[in-house]
């Protein structure tokens, strides 16, 4: 909060400076955004790249500085490992938008309290990651209908003082299986390995889903049945540590099948590496989150989101590509 309270600080004058210059109006159905001449570009650069690797807690959005440009983010725990910030503030910083994009890390039990905080500090939107998804649906004033069928959120919208839901994690999935492995995820054998927001948004876009509940089933279970698949889906956090043993090996896969998991960080996972050498086309997390943050951009700002700029704002980080 310092660091971005310093950077803000050190802005001011200029902000002010370019705010009287271009006047800049928020009503409802309009954005705050910046006339696109030099001075504004730089100075929307340095706020969009000063907030890209913060994390803030529970205790700094009660607290929080209406001076501060970050109006959007992504909650989650854990959230450290999030490259929803770098494609976001690329986007805006495109586009010419004041706002900041952010980390959250919110607690289990704080989700309720911070998207409060966030609606009385008159954010644009967050997404939301695990553990909140689900929880984050009974928490909205409305709901979007492929929202409620999923049983989770991932998507939040602050308007007229209202939290609007919404889910694009099923978007953005089909649009990942379509550009990683040039097929339609409809018709196919689809195993997801998960119970939880991101496995359910994914079942809601396949016709044939089988989720996989590792605190139900067991890992015999789930070996029997990937020899079915036609695309197996990881959706649960094993391989986000790096010590983590995978639910699957090369001995369990076909040539024929597809491999997805939905972590990106590290960006080959063990179980995609077994795939791989299995023969069977494996993909990471990255389009998925991609093409869903692109979903959320465009509900938030009704306007199409700077795919391309998104894209590459990945290519400069380390391990992703």
């Amino acid at each position: 909060m310092s660091r971005m309270k310093s950077v803000c600080g050190s802005l001011l004058m200029e902000r002010a400076t370019l705010r009287a210059r271009h006047r800049i109006v928020t009503k409802a159905g309009k954005l705050p955004q910046m006339n696109a001449d030099a001075e504004g570009k730089i100075i929307c650069d340095h706020l969009c790249s000063s907030v890209a690797e913060e994390v803030y807690c529970i205790e700094q959005l009660r607290s929080w500085s209406d001076e501060s440009s970050i109006r959007l983010g992504v909650i989650g725990h854990p959230i450290e490992h999030s490259l929803s910030p770098p494609m976001m503030n690329a986007a805006l910083r495109e586009c010419g938008l004041w706002h900041g994009y952010a980390r959250f890390l919110i607690r289990p039990g704080e989700l309720r309290e911070a998207l409060g905080l966030m609606r009385e500090h008159e954010f644009v939107g967050v997404n939301v990651t695990a553990p909140h998804k689900m929880e984050a649906l009974a928490a909205m004033d409305y709901v979007d209908e492929s929202a409620a069928a999923i049983g989770a959120v991932n998507t939040v919208q602050f308007r007229h003082g209202k939290l609007r839901g919404w889910n694009t994690d099923a978007v953005g999935f089909s649009k990942a299986v379509r550009e990683e492995f040039g097929i339609d995820v409809r018709g196919l054998d689809a195993l997801i390995l998960g119970a939880g927001g991101a496995a359910r948004a994914i079942a809601f876009a396949c016709d044939a889903p089988h989720l996989w509940n590792r605190r139900e089933q067991t890992v015999e279970q789930l070996r029997e049945r990937v020899l079915t698949a036609d695309l197996i889906v990881n959706a649960t956090p094993v391989g986000l540590n790096e010590g983590d043993a995978p639910l699957l090996t090369r001995a369990h896969f076909r040539r024929d099948q597809f491999v997805l998991d939905t972590i990106y960080a590290p960006a080959r996972t063990k179980l995609l590496e077994e795939a791989a050498a299995a023969g069977a086309r494996a993909a990471n997390g990255l389009s998925m989150l991609l093409h869903q943050g692109a979903a959320a951009f465009e509900l938030w700002f009704n306007r199409p989101a700077p795919l391309e700029i998104m894209r590459a704002a990945f290519r400069t980080l380390p391990g992703a590509r």
